[in-house]
């Protein structure tokens, strides 16, 4: 038996409509892949960031906190 890849994991961990397509120091990026309006956030260590709407097919930018690093983003 094989281990899952960080990439594969995070695949799995998003099967719906929001997906994190970058992130940097304080911020985090999330697609969303569907046609319809979503609300979104990242997990990270300790407290998640506060929901976002993201429109369809739009991509939104979610504030961090300083030493949060975004594991996956889901809909909220």
């Amino acid at each position: 038996m094989g281990t899952a890849t960080a990439a594969e994991a995070a695949v799995a961990k998003e099967p719906g409509c929001a997906k994190l397509v970058g992130s940097g120091a304080w911020w985090a990026d999330v697609h969303n892949a569907c046609g319809h309006t979503i609300s979104a956030t990242v997990e990270v260590d300790g407290w998640d960031p506060d929901c976002i709407q993201i429109g369809p097919g739009a991509t939104g930018r979610i504030g961090l906190e300083p030493g949060d690093e975004p594991y996956y983003a889901y809909e909220c």
